[in-house]
């Protein structure tokens, strides 16, 4: 598959997801924080609101999906409710496990949205060895008894097995195996060598006796309830993917099979069979050969963990690595020596040579780099307000007269205040060594030669330092765009706006409008985690008002659509929908700049627009923050962009 992320920002074409799967039900509430949710979710209400989610997705990536062979879109007005109960949307099916799912074998490779568990059944059926391979890692890594691995392997056996004479069999039975990775229920027992199915009622006993098969079912491991959030598991740099490392162990079966449909699907070679494993294109670090020598209170230093909310790839030169409570200062100097290492293809001019690394505090409400700010477009990001050093500076003009007396009294080191920051900036540079020795390392033949421009350039410090008696201007660095240390992390986002999107002024949104507390409070459901389908247009979550209203003014002035009719009845219902006063006297601040999905999917409704007509109404709509239903969906903790995992992005146009 070509695989290709050079931004944040270009135009989205193909995505991995995890619709909410069951498992997600299986969550009891003496395992919430371990298996880190801060509260339970209906799972079918979550269902619900991720099915509005599929459907935008494929509005702007795959608008034909939504139409059947009479032309009509698969939506009906009598099926779209305010509250949608579970299988109400029967037109259209987005269950992977049922038989009209919109993907099939035949058109998978031309598919623009993905899912991990339709990918998982796909190739569970194709590959008999490889998936019990997997199956033998997943119960070796939960301590699962051995009867119970057989158990679950014998279904694969099965389904392959019968895959000629009762193709529906070995279908359900693909999909129950997956069922049960990700879900942790086992449905199938090996008994006297058959395999039973332990849903089904067996009718054959009568009396006290005659009980259903469902009782047997067990769990044989826990859930996964957090691949939803596919961009925590796996990252596209460039060309290649990155692999992630989570910080708790909840998380590392999703890694396994992440791992498993990278190497058997999205890094497979079609044209060259004895190499359909191309591995040299997927990416990961983990601790040092001798990290179990170390001693338990030594090994902290040493971990290594990091995911994937804490890693963008902002340009076709430039990667963000987030340093937070699921990312370790070790990963990212492994990550830092690896990616300016690997020769990831970004473009036919540029390779990654600018790491900048972005250190946040600790804490529950900002876990990752994407839960407090992203890209929106060229000129405009969205930032939680109290990491901003404008928004601080702003801040503390208000309280001036108390603020004076407090620094003095305190009398604090500038280190001690720099501890204290909620932001801290570190860059690297891969600078003309590092690039010298890639290229004589790619140029030699003799192998201890090879290994010796290896050592050498893990010897590098790639870190930018900044001459504090020289204006902060960094020192020997031939070549790099930036001549100084960012003041803060407004100022760096300023500079890549400016220095690789060659604009002349930045844009700012605040969570919550930066107002306390309802900054924290949005940004708490996600208001600075926003999927960006294409440049300017966004999408996040109708519970966090406040930001999609400064949306809304940032955004004034600017095209949304060339179809006049759709944005006058888009303003009325955000009048109605906001519960907004009308502005009769300035136009400009009409709420044009926030669409809900629902009145979006009402209005194709409503004009009864053909396929033709529905893509180039989307097409048409610019600088757009569309809203998602979050009730359910941001009690899970994360956003639309930790709800996707993008395979391929259009380069930005203005990137330089």
């Amino acid at each position: 598959m070509d695989i290709r992320v050079t931004s944040e920002i270009g135009q989205l074409t193909k995505v991995m997801v995890h619709s909410p799967d069951g498992g997600i039900g299986n969550v009891p509430t003496s395992k919430l924080h371990d298996w880190l949710y801060d509260d339970i979710v209906d799972v079918y209400k979550i269902q619900d609101e991720y099915s509005r989610f599929q459907i935008l997705l494929l509005l702007f990536l795959d608008t034909k999906v939504l139409f059947g062979a009479d032309g009509k879109f698969v939506l009906r007005k009598e099926d779209k409710k305010t509250v949608v109960k579970p299988n109400e949307l029967k037109l259209f099916e987005n269950n992977p496990e049922k038989q009209n799912y919109f993907v099939n074998e035949e058109n998978i490779d031309e598919a623009s949205v993905l899912d991990t568990q339709f990918l998982l059944q796909y190739l569970f059926s194709k590959y008999k060895q490889e998936s019990i391979m997997l199956i033998e890692s997943i119960c070796s890594i939960e301590g699962v008894h051995d009867y119970r691995k057989k158990d679950l392997q014998a279904i694969i056996y099965e389904a392959h097995k019968v895959k000629k004479s009762n193709p529906k069999r070995s279908r359900k039975l693909c999909i129950d195996a997956v069922k049960t990775l990700l879900t942790g229920k086992l449905e199938y027992q090996l008994k006297n060598g058959e395999l039973i199915d332990l849903t089904e009622k067996d009718v054959c006993l009568t009396g006290e006796d005659a009980k259903s098969k469902a009782e047997d079912a067990r769990f044989i491991f826990p859930p996964v309830p957090n691949f939803i959030f596919t961009r925590d598991i796996c990252v596209t740099i460039g060309n290649h993917l990155l692999i992630t490392k989570p910080k708790f162990y909840i998380r590392k079966r999703e890694v396994v099979l992440m791992r498993f449909i990278a190497e058997n699907y999205l890094c497979y070679d079609k044209n060259n069979e004895k190499m359909r494993k191309k591995q040299e294109r997927i990416i990961d670090v983990s601790e040092d050969d001798d990290f179990f020598q170390l001693e338990e209170k030594d090994q902290p230093e040493r971990k290594v963990n990091y995911e994937g909310g804490d890693i963008m790839m902002i340009s076709n030169r430039h990667l963000l690595i987030g340093c937070s409570e699921r990312t370790s200062h070790y990963a990212i100097q492994k990550l830092v020596n690896r990616i300016f290492w690997e020769n990831i293809e970004t473009d036919e001019e540029n390779e990654i040579d600018i790491i900048s690394v972005i250190k946040i505090s600790e804490k529950r409400s900002q876990m990752h780099i994407d839960t407090v700010l992203s890209h929106v477009r060229e000129d405009v990001w969205i930032i939680h307000s109290p990491l901003s050093e404008v928004w601080q500076n702003e801040q503390e003009k208000k309280l001036w007269y108390e603020n004076r007396y407090i620094d003095d009294l305190t009398q604090k080191s500038e280190n001690e205040k720099l501890k204290e920051k909620d932001v801290t900036i570190f860059q690297f540079y891969l600078g003309k060594e590092g690039k010298e020795i890639k290229y004589d390392y790619d140029s030699a033949t003799d192998e201890k030669a090879k290994k010796d421009f290896k050592s050498k350039f893990k010897k590098i410090d790639f870190l930018l330092r900044a001459d504090r008696a020289n204006a902060n201007q960094y020192v020997n660095k031939e070549s790099c765009p930036y001549t100084h240390s960012p003041n803060g992390l407004h100022d760096l986002l300023e500079q890549i706006s400016k220095k690789e999107f060659g604009q002349e002024s930045v844009k700012f949104i605040l969570s919550g409008a930066g107002d306390p507390p309802h900054d924290g409070r949005e940004q708490w459901t996600d208001a600075c985690n926003l999927l960006i389908l294409k440049s300017g247009v966004a999408v996040g979550y109708d519970r966090n008002y406040r930001t999609a209203k400064h949306f809304n003014e940032k955004m004034r002035g600017d095209k949304v659509s060339n179809y006049p009719n759709f944005i006058a009845t888009i303003v009325d219902a955000n009048e109605a929908r906001f519960k907004n006063t009308k502005n009769t006297d300035n136009k400009d601040m009409a709420l044009k700049h926030i669409l809900h999905v629902e009145d979006l999917i009402d209005f194709i409704l409503d004009k009864n627009l053909d396929l033709d007509e529905t893509e180039k109404l989307i097409e048409s709509i610019e600088n757009t923050l569309i809203l998602l239903p979050s009730n359910e969906l941001s009690r899970a903790r994360g956003g639309s962009h930790c709800m996707t995992m993008p395979l391929y992005r259009n380069p930005p146009k203005t990137a330089k």
